[in-house]
């Protein structure tokens, strides 16, 4: 098992992947849309067609390419409740620069859920014993307080003052267990991030995602990005 360094000297993060235990990589992509089962049902239908792609330990990103617009909008209202209280929309046209993520492009009209990693952050194994063994181990830690999952249910110190579930998390520790904790936008501690909230990024071609025949959430931050240099759109 490999670990990397979290929120100081004292932490040590490890990421679990669905197919392959104790697994840390910078970018492993996989076929199929790995969310968890109790995300909307309407989700089910296009879970086959989707990619997800770990991103080093911190956040999941599954991308759900369309080709058909009746697919699509069948699917955007289970789409909309997977979001989080807080989480944004961003809108992107086909062809245009996306957000940087390895192997994840504009290419075609697509949703993409930007999500938790669904890892585990544990003590350096000098700290807690022997090293976990099976996710059973793993989530005895987490009752020890000595692991943390990224993954709901998130405690209220991820969310912040207005109520929202923050962008990003870190670790701290209150009354000697390991927390999760809000990690502002402006921190500039050295330390690593987990994705908490559930943000969706819509890349729009005008045919088969067309923005003009589907409900835009009117409490949702939406961020324009189609106008971006480099669209075909």
């Amino acid at each position: 098992m490999r670990y990397r360094l979290l929120a100081g000297p004292r932490v040590l993060a490890v990421l679990v992947l669905a197919a392959v235990p104790f697994l840390v990589s910078l970018v492993a992509e996989g076929e199929g849309g790995a969310w968890p089962y109790d995300w909307p049902v309407e989700l089910e239908d296009v879970r086959a067609q989707a990619k997800t792609f770990d991103v080093g330990i911190g956040v999941r990103i599954y991308q759900i390419p369309f080709e058909s617009r009746e697919q699509f909008e069948v699917a955007w209202p289970g789409i909309l409740r997977a979001k989080s209280r807080g989480g944004t929309l961003t809108l992107y046209r086909v062809g245009s620069p996306g957000e940087g993520w390895p192997g994840v492009s504009n290419e075609g009209p697509a949703v993409r859920i930007l999500a938790p990693s669904g890892g585990y952050s544990a003590l350096t194994e000098r700290q807690r014993g022997p090293q976990p063994q099976t996710l059973d181990d793993m989530e005895a830690l987490v009752e020890q307080g000595n692991a943390l999952h990224a993954d709901e249910p998130w405690p209220e110190s991820a969310f912040l003052p207005n109520g929202d579930l923050a962008e990003y998390v870190t670790i701290e520790f209150v009354d000697g267990r390991m927390t999760w904790v809000a990690a502002g936008q402006d921190d500039g501690r050295l330390r690593d991030l987990h994705r908490a909230r559930v943000d969706i990024v819509l890349v729009v071609d005008g045919q088969v995602i067309d923005l003009n025949r589907i409900r835009l959430p009117a409490d949702t931050k939406v961020i324009d990005k189609r106008g971006l240099t480099g669209s075909d759109g």
